[in-house]
Parts: structure tokens; sequence; C-alpha cells
């Protein structure tokens, strides 16, 4: 087996309401990274963190569980923890080792009481968080108000740190994929398809006004407090990719951007994008 140095770890905590999809989730990845040949299910008891009789009768999450991909040479232990009220105990416990938490919504139901519980035990804890709106693949996706309203409530609940790196890629056919704020390149998917997309510069037509407003909102929170990077927006009207993404990394670390993603953990989608 291989042995992986403390750099190259990451140990990360699954974190959300119940039914948000953190089991599946975590078998997508899995998937998407390669160490599973086949997806896990719930459903049918095949996801890998949920192997409890119980918890696969009752098709919910009871016990912490972890399990691990290896992603271009970097090991991520996942902990899948229970979204249920009277088990968030493990979720709270489960955000004390961790660097950082996924913290799931569920893109038909928005913030739950138990979404904005976790949201306190990993202030508590202080670790970083990712925003991941799951089962985008949903078609009552982004509930009555779309992403708008959802962004707006992130924003009412936690403040505009909730920045978002992709906006989705959905039309009357469902969720096909994402656009990346950060590079500006559309990725595509097949739904149930090994979880890689197809990369494309052009950003479809009825995106780009709004690709182009939210990169503009991310850039500008990114050199937010940074005086060398503020000169450098001005000067340039923008901040290179290359520093744009060390910057946003080192923001996500002192906990001034809580980034927003965008997936589907049942059809595979935008999951290479979630394990970058």
């Amino acid at each position: 087996m291989k042995t992986y140095q403390g750099s190259e770890i990451r140990n990360v905590a699954v974190v959300g309401h119940a039914h948000s999809g953190k089991t599946t989730l975590i078998a997508a990845l899995l998937h998407a990274a390669r160490m599973t040949p086949t997806q896990g299910h719930v459903a049918d008891g095949t996801a890998v963190t949920a192997y409890d009789e119980e918890e696969v009768a009752r098709g919910a999450t009871m016990q912490n569980a972890v399990a691990f991909a290896e992603w271009q040479g970097t090991k991520i232990n996942f902990v899948d923890t229970p979204g249920f009220h009277m088990f968030t105990h493990e979720a709270r416990a489960a955000l004390l080792p961790v660097e950082a938490a996924l913290v799931l919504i569920n893109a038909q139901s928005g913030v739950e009481p138990v979404t904005e519980r976790v949201w306190r035990y990993a202030d508590e804890a202080g670790v970083p968080r990712v925003v991941v709106v799951n089962q985008m693949d949903h078609p009552k996706a982004g509930g009555g108000g779309g992403l708008s309203a959802l962004i707006d409530d992130l924003h009412e609940r936690w403040g505009r740190n909730c920045v978002p790196v992709q906006l989705p890629i959905s039309d009357a056919q469902g969720f096909h994929g994402v656009v990346d704020l950060v590079t500006m390149e559309a990725f595509t998917y097949t739904p149930g398809g090994d979880g890689h997309g197809k990369v494309s510069k052009e950003i479809p037509a009825n995106l780009a006004a709004d690709a182009k407003t939210l990169h503009e909102a991310l850039v500008e929170l990114v050199a937010e407090g940074k005086d060398e990077l503020m000169e450098e927006y001005f000067e340039k009207g923008t901040i290179p990719e290359e520093h744009l993404i060390s910057a946003l990394h080192e923001a996500i670390r002192e906990d001034r951007i809580f980034p927003v993603l965008f997936s589907s953990g049942l059809a595979n989608m935008a999951l290479d994008h979630l394990l970058d």
C-alpha cells in the first residue's frame, strides 16, 4: 500500500441536512476518482460508507464513516456524517480532526435546520468550508426562486463570503454541467458517466453575461484586503488566472471566502471539479 506524506493527505468532513445526498456524493466521488469500478448506491446498499445493516434498511446515515480517494497524487479522506437531528453530535465530532468541510445543500430544499447547525459547528471548530449545492439533476433543483434566490439566501445567512466559483449549466432538459468562473471555461457531463467533464472555451451564450458578472464579483472579493492584488486588479481590470487561484486558496484557508459549487452525486456530474 502506498505511503503518503502529510502534505499529500486531506481530511474532509461531508456535512449537511438529512437527504442532501452526502453518502451518494461520496460514492460518486470514489467512482470519479476510479477507486471503485462502479458507483455505489444507498438504495441497494452498495454505497461504500453505508455498510451498517440498519443504515442500509433505513437509507440514512447514523454514525460517522470514512472512505478515501486518491486524486492527482493526493489522498483525500472523506468523513460521511449523519444529517438527522438526533445524530448531529457525530457531525460535530467529525469536524474536530479535519482540515475542511463540504457543506451540502439539497438543490430542491435550500438551507435546512441541520445545515445551519453544522455550519455553526464548523465555525466553532475553525474549519474552512466549501458549499456544495448537490442534486442539481433533480427537476425541482433551485426551488421556487432559482439560483439567484439561493445565493441571496446564503448571503443573508452566512454573508457575501459565500461566493459562486461555478455557474450551473441547466435547461429544460436538466443539469448538463458548470461554467468555471476562475478559468472561464464550460464543462459538460454525461448523466451517469464517469464524473469527468468535456471542456470548452465557449461559454453558452445565454450564460455569458452572468458568468462575466459573477467572475468579476469573485475577483473583487478575492482581492479585498490584499493591496498587491487590488493594485493588479485596478491596473489590469482583472487578476491573472495563476494569481487568482493561489489567492483563492489562501482566502478559503483564512475563511474569507466560502466557495459555492454545483454537482449531482446521483448522476455523477461535476465531481472532477469538486475533487480538484
